[in-house]
């Protein structure tokens, strides 16, 4: 059954590429093809493909969003394409009065540079900023026509980890820490959306911030109200750093605020490899990670033992960070499937 869509995403992503050479986008080599989107043209053609998609690939979610249905789907054998491994499809019914050609429309891929210097970098070309509005996960797309690229800051594989924690989707909700933060563009790390999360998991924001005075401030002003509220300055790794901690709905907080931008920080470099790690390794090697968080390691150390890294984990690993795919694969492969 994966025959169809296996042939039209090589044929896709062949032209898409094309499209990227020819307009001089240059794809870092550390950064992950999180997942391909496939375009229905009616909410009838949606069902059907949802059926057969279905055959070879497991649904994650399907949910509604303004006001049409999307199904993300886990592909059971990943796309290979070149050296990226696309192991997630999504599937959007089309919106009412929306004229769509069925077939791929989009790749999205997770990188570490803000969307100010995206926009800087490729002006000349023909950007769609509209997803740049977008409470979590924001996303800035090129569009070349039939064939488009976006780029975004979570994998949907990580956005999809944290919807399905109710408790702490409901929390981050009934908070409005990512509205409140927008300013300070938030991203969401740690072991909740890495699916790593132990019984005492807090919920980690990371936050770009220029004025720690202005950050407090409103820190202040909207997260005083929740128990366990505290603030405080700190110099981590020789930066001054601004750290917010406070409890909603009985899950805890953690706001981490530097003025490096929050896609730079060392927190967000250590989500980032984790993710691309625990996707090469699969679900065993993701329940070795678990065993020893189990067993009361912290994250990095963690991983840094199951790597056998040596030295500084924290260190180590976010030297891994700028490792491409390959780069990346030969070197944990072995020590990942144990």
């Amino acid at each position: 059954m994966r025959s169809w869509y296996e042939a039209e995403a090589q044929g896709f992503l062949n032209r898409l590429f094309s499209h990227l050479d020819e307009a001089r986008v240059r794809l870092e080599p550390h950064w992950d093809i999180d997942h391909i989107c496939f375009r229905v043209e009616s909410r009838e053609r949606y069902e059907t493909r949802k059926i057969e998609i279905s055959k070879f690939a497991n649904l994650l979610i399907e949910s509604k969003v303004k006001g049409r249905m999307i199904s993300t789907f886990q592909l059971r054998e990943p796309i290979i394409f070149s050296d990226y491994a696309i192991d997630v499809l999504e599937l959007p019914a089309p919106k009412l009065g929306k004229v769509v050609n069925e077939g791929f429309e989009h790749i999205e891929v997770v990188c570490d540079q803000t969307f100010a210097e995206l926009q800087t970098k490729y002006e000349r070309l023909d950007l769609d900023t509209g997803g740049m509005n977008k409470v979590f996960n924001s996303e800035l797309e090129i569009i070349f026509g039939p064939e488009n690229i976006k780029f975004h800051h979570s994998s949907l594989a990580s956005v999809v980890r944290l919807e399905l924690q109710k408790k702490v989707w409901t929390a981050i909700e009934k908070s409005e820490v990512l509205q409140t933060l927008a300013p300070f563009f938030p991203l969401i790390a740690g072991t909740l959306p890495l699916g790593l999360a132990v019984e005492e998991s807090d919920v980690d924001v990371l936050v770009t911030v220029a004025d720690p005075l202005d950050f407090e401030k409103i820190c202040r002003s909207r997260f005083s109200q929740w128990p366990g509220f505290e603030i405080r300055a700190a110099l981590v790794r020789g930066e001054a750093s601004t750290i917010v901690k406070f409890v909603c709905e009985n899950i805890p907080f953690e706001i981490f605020g530097q003025r490096t931008p929050s896609v730079r920080q060392w927190g967000w470099k250590h989500f980032q490899i984790e993710e691309r790690l625990l996707k090469l390794g699969g679900l065993s090697f993701m329940s070795r990670i678990q065993d020893l968080r189990k067993q009361g390691l912290e994250t990095e150390p963690a991983f840094a033992k199951c790597l056998e890294l040596v030295g500084d984990p924290y260190e180590e690993l976010a030297r891994l960070h700028s490792l491409s795919n390959a780069e990346l694969h030969s070197f944990a492969i072995a020590k990942i499937e144990g």
